[in-house]
């Protein structure tokens, strides 16, 4: 059996205002990865559920992949079990790490390199697995995890780019750690209600799609200056307008960052929990001034 490991993903760019059908911007991270693996059975490790849901699928002929679910039950029977250190309910795409390490194992599909043909399908086929842990998927985490390299959503496109020349120059892209798991729908539901006030859904349409729109584009030319300043006004504008989203503990951290030319933080993802992202131009010292919470480097710059 192949052991690849398959990474977790970060939304970097994009919360709340995807649904508008502005751009957003996704990466894998090798800090948090999972595998197939064999191994004694544990009900934590589970996966007939699963299974038996694929199975389902296709026994009714609704299955959009040619997946092997016979096979996979066999394995399952042995002590097959997906080995994790991927966070949940951190929204670093535990779940969709393990559909795309069944759909790499146990698809009959001929594989092919990853094109805008293709990768379409293989989101549908994939946001169908991963239907059965979250309800409804959009297939974009599994996706990720799958082919292992940075996507640049809008709507129903995708679309493959590079990361830009990683740096040494002392600036970093990190995930601060809150420690506490949340769920993406209430979070949802709370921005679509606020989204219906008249003020709040100009004021995102008008400013923060704009400084959504330039960070992208700044960070995909890596023009880190540029970058901060717009993670500055995305951070600005979270503060004021989504402060819901910010676990209350972390709300002083935030605007110091914001007071302090020295870091950054913006929602990572729904927010709520799990990771708050964090920008700055010295992360060696960033680490010493928040040094109570468990910061990790994801980008170089």
């Amino acid at each position: 059996m192949q052991n690849r490991s398959f990474n977790a993903k970060i939304l970097l760019f994009g919360e709340y205002t995807i649904i508008n059908s502005s751009h957003a911007l996704a990466i894998p991270i090798d800090h948090f990865s999972g595998k197939l693996v064999y191994g004694k059975f544990s009900p934590i490790n589970d996966l007939s559920s699963f299974a038996e849901y694929l199975d389902e699928l296709k026994k009714h002929g609704d299955l959009l992949s040619g997946l092997d679910v016979s096979m996979f039950k066999h394995e399952i029977g042995i002590g097959l079990y997906f080995e994790s250190n991927i966070p949940q309910g951190y929204g670093a795409g535990s779940s969709g790490a393990l559909c795309a390490a069944v759909y790499e194992r146990f698809s009959n599909e001929k594989k092919e390199a990853p094109n805008s043909t293709n990768l379409s399908n293989l989101r549908k086929i994939l946001a169908q697995m991963e239907n059965f842990f979250h309800g409804s998927s959009s297939g974009i985490d599994p996706l990720i995890s799958l082919i292992n390299q940075p996507i640049l959503i809008e709507s129903n496109q995708n679309q493959i780019i590079q990361l830009p020349s990683s740096k040494n120059s002392g600036g970093a892209i990190f995930l601060l750690d809150t420690g506490i798991e949340r769920k993406t729908e209430p979070l949802v539901k709370i921005f679509l209600e606020k989204y219906k006030e008249d003020h709040f859904a100009k004021a995102c349409q008008n400013q923060l799609t704009l400084y959504n729109e330039n960070a992208i584009r700044n960070f995909i030319e890596g023009r880190w200056e540029d970058l901060l300043k717009n993670v500055q006004l995305i951070s600005t504008f979270q503060s004021k307008h989504f402060e819901e989203m910010i676990p209350k503990d972390f709300i002083s951290i935030w605007k110091n960052g914001l007071y302090d030319d020295l870091y950054k933080l913006k929602l990572c993802g729904a927010g709520g929990g799990g990771f708050i992202l964090g920008f700055t131009k010295d992360y060696e010292k960033t680490k010493l001034t928040i040094s109570s919470i468990n910061l990790i480097p994801i980008f170089r710059f």
